[in-house]
């Protein structure tokens, strides 16, 4: 799980690596003030391998919530998300939000269509909580999700469901990415608990805010 790129018998020595470590793994007592020391005794126990791996632990997770930071916003722009309910149904809020990206040079006039044709074939609504349109073999030009959510219920086509929340999702072609993205909102949305928790999320930094939080 780790990698040494040193060894050292002073802090003072710590400066060769400035750049190069995540953390110190130290059997000396403290000198000077030193970012990310793990101190253990020169008797190398279950305790010092626990301490350890504590701390590696604690690492991944904020390397892991940077990267899905990250992620969202190369992939969430702030003026795709919507908070608001003035819109009746699918149709309208499909309508309104692809015709925004139209605008911004993300889909073509062909994206809305096929998200209606897609739609036809089978709903993308779950629960009667939240949709997820996309289309079916129209690609974006950039790969981009938009947030609309609407605390009065929203007729979602044809399928007899309502929602609250309407997350639609561009593909401009497959992404790992975007991927990671996907499934993690995914797993919150089918959370009753995380759902909602983030309908009362009413704007873009708190969704942000409370995304990574669920990490």
């Amino acid at each position: 799980q780790i990698r040494i790129v040193g060894i050292v018998r002073s802090y003072i020595e710590l400066s060769e690596f400035e750049e190069e470590y995540d953390f110190v793994i130290s059997t000396l007592c403290k000198e000077i003030t030193v970012r990310d020391v793990v101190y253990v005794s020169p008797l190398i126990g279950a305790r010092e391998f626990e301490k350890i791996e504590t701390k590696i632990a604690s690492i991944q997770k904020t390397r892991n919530i940077m990267q899905m930071e990250e992620y969202f916003r190369k992939f969430f722009d702030r003026e795709y998300f919507f908070y608001q309910d003035d819109l009746e149904n699918g149709e309208e809020v499909v309508k309104m939000i692809t015709e925004k990206m139209e605008e911004d040079g993300i889909v073509s006039d062909k994206y809305y269509p096929d998200v209606l044709k897609r739609e036809s074939l089978a709903s993308t609504a779950f629960f009667n909580k939240f949709a997820i349109p996309h289309s079916l073999d129209v690609k974006s030009n950039i790969t981009k999700l938009a947030y609309y959510y609407s605390e009065k219920p929203i007729d979602w086509f044809e399928s007899g469901s309502r929602v609250n929340l309407v997350l639609l999702l561009c593909n401009k072609e497959y992404d790992l990415e975007f991927a990671k993205i996907y499934e993690f909102l995914f797993e919150l949305l089918t959370n009753s608990e995380m759902f909602l928790a983030m309908r009362k999320c009413k704007t873009y930094d708190e969704l942000i805010e409370f995304a990574l939080k669920a990490l």
